[in-house]
């Protein structure tokens, strides 16, 4: 069973995967699912993040896996497996921003 992600711990991989990053990539990672609903203000946890980003910059798929090696997490923690609901996705969104370089 996979370690389960709640806010404080999604804020810390957040911040991390912002550390690794050198400079900004001028994107918005949009999050959807239970990541979304727990930065929204529900009180759960997630297993993963999922992401409508179709293809994620290199730089960014980078600082993914090391932070997900340093947590001994799955490859698969942080996907892009709902890309198709792009369309659907921004109304009513919000941001949060990690620092000057990752927002989500």
């Amino acid at each position: 069973m996979r370690r389960p992600l709640e806010r404080g711990s999604l804020e810390q991989l957040f911040t991390e995967i912002d550390e690794e990053l050198s400079e900004p990539l001028g994107i918005h990672v949009v999050v959807v699912g239970g990541a979304a609903l727990i930065f929204a203000g529900l009180n759960r946890a997630t297993e993963d993040v999922d992401s409508v980003m179709r293809r994620l910059p290199d730089q960014l798929k980078e600082a993914i896996r090391i932070v997900a090696e340093r947590h001994g997490l799955p490859e698969s923690w942080f996907n892009t497996r709902p890309w198709h609901l792009t369309p659907r996705v921004f109304w009513g969104s919000s941001t949060v921003p990690f620092s000057k370089v990752l927002t989500m």
